[in-house]
């Protein structure tokens, strides 16, 4: 009984190589992925991976990051995607947990959660996280700190240069701000940077992950009859 346990909880929590995919790039300038130190163009489709760096110049990169979130990358941008496990709980809720790394300039993250999943997503700039708890929200950084700007829902915001008992909550309209040379938290006017993200439609956000999904789930099962005849 334990061992088949055990079998059930691998067979779920199997990661899969690609954590996301390009929907779309506008701009004069060109999008790379850095992987293992080697450059390559991007185009949309491109499918990326766990380590993978994303670096924009004069362009903006719309991304799908797996089970159903989307970044804009903004011009002259650079961002690594460190963690991103997909697993699912013995209730069939998917529960997903991500880290992207903004290294610089700025990116507007919109996730389009429905009610079988459970999100854990954090953007982490540098000695500030912002930890999802809104669904739609921009963060930029620079030499002096990181800002952020919640047009949707609410963000906790910490970091280890500013002691606080709780996460500060940024709520929609607002804007924050981290000063590193201070070290500490300011609240301003909301001012965002990515008005016009250009995102896919949500509900078109929705088939394309239910599709993969399923996919996902068939393989799972496929490899789990290959194992019990090999058996």
């Amino acid at each position: 009984m334990i061992i088949f346990l055990l079998s059930f909880i691998l067979t779920l929590s199997v990661s899969f190589a690609e954590v996301g995919k390009v929907i779309s790039l506008y701009g004069s300038g060109t999008t790379t992925l850095i992987r293992n130190g080697n450059e390559t163009n991007l185009t949309p489709e491109t499918l990326f991976e766990k380590d993978d760096e994303i670096r924009t110049t004069n362009s903006t990169a719309i991304l799908h990051i797996y089970p159903s979130s989307q970044i804009a990358v903004g011009q002259n941008s650079q961002i690594k995607i460190t963690e991103s496990i997909i697993t699912e709980d013995e209730n069939n809720t998917e529960v997903s947990e991500s880290i992207i790394n903004l290294i610089k300039g700025f990116l507007r993250l919109q996730i389009t959660k429905e009610a079988d999943q459970k999100i854990d997503q954090k953007v982490v700039a540098k000695d500030v996280t912002f930890g999802v708890r809104g669904t739609d929200f921009e963060v930029n950084i620079d030499d002096e700190g990181a800002d952020l700007d919640v047009y949707e829902g609410e963000v906790e915001v910490s970091s280890p240069e500013v002691q606080t008992f709780v996460p500060e909550i940024v709520k929609r309209d607002q804007g924050f701000r981290f000063s590193r040379k201070e070290k500490k938290f300011q609240r301003r006017k909301f001012a965002s940077r990515l008005k016009d993200a250009r995102f896919m439609n949500r509900q078109e956000l929705r088939k394309k992950w239910r599709a993969k999904r399923s996919a996902r789930k068939d393989s799972r099962k496929q490899r789990a009859v290959r194992r019990k005849r090999r058996n």
